[in-house]
């Protein structure tokens, strides 16, 4: 049997074995893994500093200095204290929300939304994702109730 054959009698298959809605766009076995326990939200304040190295994009340039940020400043109008307490006042680095969750720390402004028009599709009752690869994510739930705490699971097609 040459390669193609091989290849072609694999998809024809997958389909005879109902595996055709994968063609369609919905993964055909979809396994989410969690244990449902809330795991804590944390801050910066939380992390350790290997932790917060790992962030490195939310902390000002510090390309930023000197000459740079006087010649901002004076487009902006402000002095270099008001930048810096209007960077850290945009969602830039305090505001952050983080999780750990299998030994790593996640950014949750990282996670692309789970919105409702995928009610019927696997992510169904999460409120995020994250992609590992083109196969698995780390999903992310917030409760229906503020409350400091997030479901963590994991997805695999």
């Amino acid at each position: 049997m040459t390669p193609l054959e091989t290849l072609r009698s694999h998809v024809t298959g997958a389909i005879e074995r109902g595996e055709s809605v994968a063609v369609e766009g919905i993964p055909a076995r979809v396994r989410i893994v969690t244990n449902n326990v809330p795991r804590p939200l944390l801050d910066w304040s939380n992390l350790t500093a290997k932790e917060a190295a790992e962030f490195y994009y939310l902390v000002p340039d510090p390309a930023l200095d000197g000459a740079a940020l006087a010649q901002l400043c004076v487009e902006r109008g402000i002095t270099p204290e008001q930048y810096e307490r209007e960077y850290f006042a945009q969602d830039r680095r305090y505001p952050r929300d983080f999780v750990k969750f299998k030994g790593h720390v996640y950014d949750l402004g990282d996670f692309q939304r789970v919105e409702e028009r995928h009610a019927g599709q696997p992510f169904a009752g999460w409120t995020g994702y994250q992609s590992d690869s083109y196969f698995s994510a780390v999903l992310v739930r917030y409760p229906p109730v503020g409350d400091d705490t997030v479901v963590m699971g994991t997805y695999y097609s």
